[in-house]
């Protein structure tokens, strides 16, 4: 892909970057991308968006360390598998650098 078309707004710079990253995959050319607003309130979307993507603004939530939710779903797949030991599971979680100051 050498160009990408995007009509409407992107809804963000994050969904922006990550459409424009598609064309043109060369570590020594920038990506193009044309967009195409389908009506005036879209030209300010677009515009904001592209702005962002210049100054390198993301528009989406910091990744975090440790995510309780990822914890729970990796201790149920532990339970659903095979008995184990909680102090057993702790340390091992532990391991893992997300989770290495769990108490």
């Amino acid at each position: 892909v050498d160009l990408v078309v995007h009509v409407g707004a992107p809804k963000g710079a994050s969904r922006l970057a990550q459409r424009i990253g598609r064309a043109n995959h060369r570590m020594d050319e920038p990506s193009k991308a044309i967009l195409i607003p389908a009506n005036r309130f879209e030209v300010l979307e677009c515009r904001a968006a592209l702005d962002a993507n210049y100054l390198g603004a993301q528009d989406t939530p910091p990744l975090v360390d440790g995510g309780l939710d990822v914890l729970a779903q990796h201790v149920l797949g532990c339970a659903c598998g095979a008995p184990f030991h909680a102090d057993a599971l702790f340390q091992e979680v532990r391991t893992a650098a997300p989770y290495a100051e769990l108490d």
